[in-house]
Formats: structure tokens, sequence, C-alpha cells
């Protein structure tokens, strides 16, 4: 499964973001 972390970019949940 993927998981999305949004902080300060819009919201997406279709597109896993990962901050480093």
């Amino acid at each position: 499964m993927a998981y999305a972390i949004c902080t300060d970019p819009p919201p997406i949940s279709t597109t896993p973001i990962v901050l480093e």
C-alpha cells in the first residue's frame, strides 16, 4: 500500500510524497 504524506503542499491521494 502507498502512503501519502502531506505537510505544506496540497494533499495528494494518488501520488505518495516522501519528505526527507
